[in-house]
């Protein structure tokens, strides 16, 4: 979870000016993440591999986290922003977040693939351990490319947008719109659409190999949960139930990276069909080492017992009593952000 500026004071607020403070929080988080990263790249020639101990693991998982929260309240409240955050800005940090994603991608398939258990057959370790290898290169270029994008890059972009947000704050001498809502009643409105949203989404997912509609859930719960944790410190039943999202979207999270790790070996596997079908008394690997075609499919078999066991989770997940409670209560939250009596965010009554 994440704290941040948004106060019981705060939600009183226009929201022109009160979203632009949390911007700012969150802008200045992804800038002290991104640092992380920065002095890593200037303090060594190689980027560690993509295994998990590497000097700073989790520096590009908490940089891309950072960068999320930041691009999801602007889209959250993008009306409220239009008139001075240029649409520049977010296909910009949307650039970095993509290299990001695929540096953390490359991670967390090398996770899963060093984690197979000691009873995996030969040929479909042979082929975890040649894409392993595969991993480690491409994961450095990506992580190489990140740290030159943000140092590049993002100090101008912070710059900016950081220059975009002030407007409407306090230590300006400029007016937010007269007659605009408060961020409560903004923030109130938004959590019951996402809230149905996400509803909606979960009430499509009626198998594991819906990829889409999967995909189209998670985003759902991952952008109600981060308007969720943006009410950590005013409400004890936000952050209750956001702690609850949190773990759906992790459920669906692990059978996302697993639909993408099966996408790639699918593809391998159509790349040694293209070269025809191994003749008959050949290795388990050709001539540069790499893995047969037989050896993909193994791996491919232990994959999908994985996926299969993944998919039964998230489905029991999205269908939960606790998720359905935690839906029901985000509307009861919804209500205390409209409510004048500043009493029901005590702990007695959050």
């Amino acid at each position: 979870m994440t704290s941040t500026l948004l106060t019981k004071e705060s939600l009183r607020l226009p929201t022109s000016q009160a979203v632009r403070i949390v911007a700012r929080s969150h802008l200045q988080r992804a800038l002290g993440k991104a640092a992380r990263l920065v002095a890593e790249a200037a303090a060594t020639s190689e980027p560690p591999a993509a295994d998990p101990h590497a000097a700073d693991p989790e520096a590009v998982h908490d940089f891309r986290v950072a960068l999320r929260r930041l691009r999801s309240w602007l889209r959250a409240f993008q009306p409220f922003l239009n008139d001075t955050v240029k649409a520049s800005a977010g296909r910009r940090l949307r650039r970095i977040a993509r290299v990001a994603g695929r540096a953390r991608d490359l991670e967390v398939q090398s996770h899963w693939l060093q984690a197979l258990p000691p009873a995996t057959p030969r040929l479909a370790l042979d082929a975890a351990h040649w894409l392993i290898a595969r991993n480690a290169e491409g994961y450095a270029d990506a992580r190489r490319k990140l740290a030159n994008d943000i140092n590049d890059d993002l100090p101008k972009l912070a710059s900016k947008l950081g220059n975009q947000l002030r407007h409407y704050l306090l230590d300006i001498n400029v007016d937010a719109p007269e007659r605009e809502r408060s961020l409560g009643e903004v923030m109130a409105q938004l959590l019951r659409e996402h809230r149905a949203r996400v509803a909606a989404s979960l009430a499509k997912v009626k198998t594991g190999e819906q990829r889409a509609a999967i995909h189209a859930a998670r985003i759902a719960v991952k952008r109600l949960r981060y308007l969720l944790e943006s009410l950590d410190d005013i409400s004890r039943s936000a952050r209750t139930h956001g702690r609850r999202l949190a773990l759906l979207q992790n459920v669906f999270g692990e059978l996302h990276d697993a639909q993408v790790l099966s996408e790639r070996i699918a593809g391998e596997l159509v790349t040694r069909s293209g070269r025809g079908v191994r003749r008959r008394g050949a290795t388990d690997s050709d001539s540069s080492g790499e893995p047969s075609r037989r050896a993909w499919l193994a791996l491919q078999r232990q994959l999908g017992f994985r996926m299969n066991a993944q998919a039964g989770r998230a489905l029991r997940a999205a269908h939960s009593r606790a998720t359905e409670r935690s839906l029901v209560a985000i509307d009861a939250v919804a209500r205390s952000l409209e409510s004048r009596q500043t009493k029901f965010f005590s702990p007695k009554h959050a």
